[in-house]
């Protein structure tokens, strides 16, 4: 009932919305009427709980790879050979287009690359327009504290995946070596920044903070400045989880 009571509030206003345009210019409608309709299916699409579920079984250990300059082609040869799932994170799908997971959680993002992706195992945002648009998996993460791709893929592999370990690739959360291995974002793209870097630095505190010992984190980037997960060469740490 209550839910029926939303949707029937929202889609009052709806008619209201959509009275007004009708009655201005005609390009005007053609423009905006399309977009609205599209947030309003969205909007009724999750209240609905139309979400999903990546995999039917949980997975022991993950492997996500975000594209810190620190990234290389050995780690990802590691990565493919451990036999680990692995997450994409961004487009360090270029370094590991045999990863299992997509993750990109920036509409903006989508709206650059969708075209150019490879035929990749299942793509995954928290964006719901661009799950809508582009056709993805939409993750809704059940914290938000801080908002970031590379925490809220970890937080993919923890509450979605059923991880209880994750090692990080490519999280450098610095750019004293340069913006990412792949250069700095074009086309518009936010490239990160100072402010930008002390935001995620909080969020992965957060994500710390919350799973403490119920979850290991271990940090396997060749260079860090990211300190709240333990540290551990991912050659030495696939060995000992071999």
């Amino acid at each position: 009932m209550k839910l029926f009571s939303i949707n029937m509030l929202f889609c009052l206003r709806g008619v209201s919305l959509l009275s007004r345009v009708i009655n201005v210019e005609p390009v005007y409608s053609a423009v905006w009427l399309p977009r609205w309709l599209e947030k309003l299916q969205l909007f009724l699409d999750f209240v609905r709980g139309k979400r999903k579920r990546a995999m039917g079984k949980n997975i022991k250990t993950v492997i996500c790879i975000a594209s810190g300059p620190s990234l290389t082609a050995e780690d990802c040869s590691y990565a493919r050979l451990s036999g680990f799932p692995c997450i994409a994170i961004n487009s360090s799908w270029q370094a590991m287009p045999e990863s299992e997971f997509l993750f990109a959680s920036d509409l903006a993002w989508w709206d650059a690359n969708s075209e150019n992706l490879p035929a990749m195992a299942s793509r995954w945002t928290t964006s719901i327009l661009a799950s809508h648009r582009y056709g993805l998996n939409l993750y809704r993460p059940r914290y938000h504290a801080g908002f970031c791709s590379g925490s809220r893929a970890i937080e993919f592999a923890v509450e979605n995946l059923g991880a209880r370990r994750v090692l990080l690739l490519g999280f450098d959360c610095s750019i004293k070596e340069g913006m990412h291995w792949h250069g700095a974002h074009g086309g518009g793209l936010k490239n990160p920044n100072a402010s930008s870097i002390e935001l995620w630095l909080k969020a992965f505190s957060s994500l710390a903070m919350r799973w403490g010992e119920k979850v290991e984190i271990i940090n396997c980037s060749r260079r860090t400045e990211l300190t709240c997960f333990p540290r551990e060469n991912l050659e030495s740490a696939l060995a000992r989880l071999s």
